[in-house]
């Protein structure tokens, strides 16, 4: 692993201060010389060549999350740049003359995104988010229900969350043990082991300096990362929300809490190819950006973020990546300890969907990062490794949390039926009522206790696509008994095309139990049939499709 030293006291001072503040509803920044383009399907290599030769562009990165979509860098930029060109009317002129081009769909700038947080409040002292007692000043179970949800669960080691942030302090004795590893890959050896495209990436990577060690010299998003999964019962420290899950460190804020399109674009793709569940995502700012939004709901996971810290209604102001329009987003408002809108709190009844706890937060922080508290009076903590933050960034952790913890009761859960979940099981308060989605603050407890009552299907839908008359195919559903005693789970099509290997199947308490069922067409034809499945007095259906 590759290893980088802050280099002197003045510059960290700096960092500190600059990762302080949020920037979300101000002008767009973007990175000079540096176009995102999306050319159509029918676009050839020599075309694309050809175009990015006319313009003098240089193609850097390719995505898989977004077909013919490039990177591309002027090869010009240091000439304008000392003769004094205006590089955003250069830029912008450039994409306009590039959206004219034949076989190119989209072009635009690489905009910057900034952290979400504000400066610490070290006043507050306690985890009041995870359960309130009034230790704070705050109103007794004003909290996310964490305590009584960990009677149920306390996370799973098979559950990967991406922090998509500053990335992670993963030596921090309350992180370490949850940290990602990377299994296809041997440290050291400087060999793409996997051949993911990654060199050495064994906790992520780190998009904003280009290198394979996502260390946190930011502090924010260790901060983000302890409230997710800071190991739990291990006698330090604080605990994240799930005890038990692996932290996959996708760095693209650099130490100054500002990263980039581009590499936002590379984190999400990363973390949806190397299996994470779901991305927490605790940044934003600028405008309305059409290929972050293509990328997010391309890979077709959960992508928790925050709504923003400057106390203005998204669905009059949009706050972005947040406010996208997309069903697989959730984004978070911020309550205090009297279940209160956080004064800084952005919001909106159509935009934003619930609240968690975000105000005077203690989680984890980096060792190499400068106290960010006056410490933690009375409650035993080094102030080396923990501190108080507030923002939408603190509260949207939480989210992340549950998630994941409602992952680990049934990992077939579909990322939908993950967010139903959520937003059906908050705590209605009055000051989200009419301002969010939900109306509500987050209750993991809820949410843990609505998985797996009963039976569940990895699926709703079972899919055969074509295949020709009398030829076999195969599928499996993997049934999930949530009981405390065995199950008998009859099942029935009522059609003679599918064909279960069995009528019945029994499936002992808290386990999974697959089920084949064979598909053989008669005629050339489409088919589309039920699976009945019964047990005791509880019936559902799966749709199957040929």
């Amino acid at each position: 692993m590759n290893s980088r030293k802050v280099i002197n006291g003045i510059v960290l001072s700096f960092i500190l201060i600059s990762c302080n503040f949020a920037q979300s509803n101000v002008e767009p920044q973007f990175a000079k010389g540096e176009l995102l383009i999306t050319f159509s399907e029918d676009a050839t290599e020599n075309d694309i060549a050809q175009i990015l030769k006319k313009y003098n562009m240089k193609r850097d990165r390719a995505y898989k999350v977004i077909k013919k979509t490039f990177l591309v860098k002027d090869q010009n930029i240091q000439q304008r740049t000392l003769a004094g060109v205006n590089d955003a009317q250069q830029l912008q002129n450039m994409a306009a003359n590039l959206n004219a081009e034949i076989g190119v769909i989209h072009v635009q700038p690489n905009y910057r995104y900034q952290a979400i947080r504000l400066p610490n409040d070290p006043g507050i002292q306690g985890v009041y988010a995870m359960n309130n007692t009034g230790q704070t000043g705050g109103s007794d179970d004003a909290d996310i229900d964490a305590f009584e949800a960990w009677e149920y669960s306390t996370g799973s080691d098979d559950i990967i969350v991406g922090i998509i942030d500053s990335g992670i302090d993963f030596d921090h004795p309350d992180l370490a043990d949850n940290m990602w590893i990377n299994p296809g890959e041997i440290d050291g050896n400087n060999i793409d082991d996997d051949g993911n495209g990654y060199v050495d990436d064994i906790y992520g990577w780190d998009w904003a300096y280009g290198d394979d060690t996502p260390s946190d010299y930011c502090g924010h998003g260790t901060h983000c990362a302890g409230t997710v999964g800071a190991v739990g019962n291990n006698d330090i420290g604080v605990a994240g929300v799930s005890w038990h899950v692996k932290l996959m460190a996708l760095k693209f804020l650099d130490d100054y809490g500002s990263g980039f399109t581009a590499d936002a674009i590379s984190a999400v793709e990363y973390a949806a190819e190397m299996g994470a569940a779901l991305t927490s995502n605790s940044w934003g700012g600028g405008s309305y950006d059409n290929m972050l939004e293509t990328a997010i709901a391309n890979a077709n996971i959960l992508f928790i973020a925050a709504a923003g810290n400057d106390d203005m209604d998204n669905d009059v102001y949009p706050h972005y990546p947040s406010s996208y329009d997309l069903d697989n987003i959730i984004a978070v408002a911020a309550t205090d300890h009297n279940d209160y809108k956080a004064y800084f709190s952005c919001y909106g009844l159509e935009s934003v969907d619930l609240a968690a706890p975000g105000l005077d937060i203690l989680s984890t922080k980096p060792d190499n990062y400068t106290d960010i508290s006056f410490g933690i009076p009375g409650w035993g903590l080094s102030s080396t490794y923990y501190g108080i933050i507030s923002g939408t960034s603190m509260a949207t952790p939480a989210v992340s949390g549950a998630a994941a913890l409602i992952y680990s009761r049934n990992k077939n859960l579909s990322w939908n039926e993950v967010k139903s979940i959520i937003m059906d099981n908050v705590d209605p308060i009055p000051a989200m009522n009419g301002i969010t989605v939900s109306g509500g603050r987050l209750n993991i407890l809820n949410a843990v206790l609505d998985v797996g009552t009963g039976i569940s299907a990895s699926t709703d839908t079972l899919d055969y696509g074509l295949i020709g008359i009398g030829e076999t195919v195969t599928r499996t559903i993997s049934f999930t008994n949530w009981t405390d005693s065995l199950v008998a789970l009859a099942v029935e099509p009522n059609e003679s095309v599918f064909s279960p290997v069995t009528s019945s199947i029994d499936i002992p308490a808290k386990e999974s139990v697959n089920l084949d069922i064979e598909y053989v067409p008669l005629a050339v034809t489409s088919y589309t049939g039920l699976l009945t499945c019964s047990y005791e007095d509880s019936v559902f259906e799966i749709t199957l499709l040929g």
